[in-house]
């Protein structure tokens, strides 16, 4: 089983950087722990067109290497192995109980053995690995083990990507379990590190919002829904008569009409309000929980200007942009005032390049 060990969990020697591929760019950051604090190294982002990367599906590969060799050049990064993800729709997670008696060879004989008890996929299809979390609450004998596992065609695809581009992929990761390592950051602005409270993560990217719910800082439930900013890009180019590119421009430099603003920016506003309201619903009636202590805001379209007042007004739940970077040490070689516009779209980049802060 071990040349199909995916690094879901552990570490490697070498320097990682974080590379995530978006619907609407690609990211890279570079982050370091010295002692106790966060240093942002490097860090650059290369946007994609509309279809390049459809609902975390790459539908054109050979956009996405020339996005992730701009980005090498951009960052200035060269000889580190890269950090990626797969989606959370591409991997299985589940906790199982084993013998505290066992080793971690001896956890790995038994998941090879027991495999069909825990994988709906035959081993040769997958990679897979595990890491021990702690004593079993249901017996002292027993301890959980966190297990994940993703297809390998998933894995693979991935790989001969960021190969083509000159990247070595080092570790293979699961977008949940960035996002949990991310908000191990931005729990720190809350009281008592969010001790406690069921603190939601909305993501709101391109075309994809998830809905992550920590409690004590671990993820208890995520959910995707199609619906996101390319919807506010698509009205502006159907109503105003633009290409996608001029569409981009229009927004940036705000000269799009001036009725842009009470009839497409206002009406979108209140719709991802109401899309979040929905999703925290759809949480509840999960039955593990019936409140929200706090609400935090990422993805391209989270800093719009006024969407965390209109959805604290939807749905009741205090709400603020996320900003991981907001207790590191920035490099001079990065710009600081640019990283904090870009702060909120860099949370699972940011998840990933934790893994490069641990103890090796």
């Amino acid at each position: 089983m071990s040349n199909k060990l995916l690094k879901f969990f552990g570490v490697v020697a070498d320097p990682i950087v974080g590379i995530d591929i978006g619907s609407s760019a690609v990211k890279l950051l570079h982050l370091e722990k010295r002692g106790h604090q966060h240093y942002v190294e490097h860090y650059a982002i290369e946007p994609l067109l509309p279809g390049v990367v459809v609902e975390k599906t790459i539908k054109n590969h050979d956009a996405v290497v020339n996005a992730l060799k701009k980005l090498l050049i951009t960052a200035d990064i060269q000889d580190s192995l890269a950090c990626i993800s797969v989606p959370n729709s591409e991997a299985i997670t589940r906790v199982i109980q084993l013998s505290a008696d066992l080793t971690t060879k001896d956890i790995a004989a038994e998941i090879d053995l027991e495999a069909d008890r825990y994988i709906p996929y035959s081993l040769d299809e997958v990679n897979l690995d595990f890491t021990v979390i702690g004593k079993s609450t249901t017996s002292e004998d027993l301890v959980d083990v966190l297990l994940a596992v993703s297809k390998s065609e998933n894995i693979d695809g991935r790989v001969q990507l960021l190969s083509q581009a000159k990247i070595n992929t080092g570790i293979v990761d699961i977008d949940s379990f960035a996002m949990e390592r991310a908000f191990t950051l931005i729990a720190k602005q809350l009281p008592e590190q969010g001790h406690d409270m069921v603190v939601a993560v909305i993501d709101i990217g391109a075309t994809i919002t998830t809905l992550n719910i920590f409690h004590n800082q671990r993820s208890i439930y995520t959910r995707d829904q199609s619906f996101g900013g390319q919807h506010l890009m698509n009205e502006i180019q159907n109503r105003y008569g633009l290409s996608y590119e001029e569409a981009v421009l229009a927004r940036k430099y705000n000269t799009l009409p001036d009725d842009y603003i009470t009839e497409v920016l206002q009406p979108f506003k209140e719709t991802v309000a109401k899309q979040v309201s929905r999703a925290c619903q759809f949480f509840f009636s999960s039955g593990e929980h019936n409140e929200i202590n706090y609400l935090f805001l990422t993805g391209g379209t989270s800093n719009i200007s006024g969407l965390d007042e209109l959805i604290f007004a939807e749905t009741g739940v205090k709400t603020a942009i996320a900003n991981p970077f907001s207790n590191m040490v920035i490099a001079k070689k990065v710009s600081e005032n640019v990283l904090m516009e870009d702060a909120p779209t860099l949370m699972n980049c940011c998840g990933l390049a934790l893994r490069n802060c641990v103890d090796k």
